[in-house]
């Protein structure tokens, strides 16, 4: 249940973001969904270092510190910096898909499958995140 409810709180939190973007979500494939597993670690590495202990003067210097680094974390994986969140989007979305089919939600997992990022993924996509369901509960922290 608390890998649920940790990809849940992820997805949840990009809907805002992605909301008018759903059309624009990626199709997922094997190559998109082995990146996010490779860059996720060290993306989330990344903007935890910059996000402790940041004083209001630092502000502005540490963003753009951050902003580099994770650029060039996603440009080393061939991506831009706009695609990312849509990708975590998709896979985030899918991911907590599934784990509501598996979960007995009542209620709110009619509600949740409504939105429109969880329809955004396909039977296809849903079998490619099965396949890397391990390394994706992984990433994400799950126990």
């Amino acid at each position: 249940m608390k890998t649920l409810l940790t990809t849940l709180g992820i997805s949840l939190a990009m809907v805002t973001n992605v909301m008018a973007a759903a059309d624009n979500l990626p199709v997922l494939n094997e190559q998109n969904i082995q990146k996010f597993i490779q860059i996720l670690p060290q993306y989330r590495a990344i903007t935890e270092k910059y996000g402790e202990d940041v004083s209001p003067e630092e502000t502005i210097p540490t963003a753009s510190k951050l902003w580099t680094e994770l650029n060039a974390l996603l440009n080393k994986h061939g991506m831009k910096m706009e695609e990312f969140p849509l990708l975590a989007q998709k896979i985030s979305m899918g991911f907590a898909a599934l784990q509501m089919e598996d979960a007995d939600m009542g209620p709110m997992g009619g509600m949740f499958s409504n939105l429109p990022q969880f329809k955004a993924v396909t039977a296809d996509e849903k079998a490619l995140l099965k396949k890397y369901r391990a390394q994706l509960e992984s990433v994400f922290g799950a126990e």
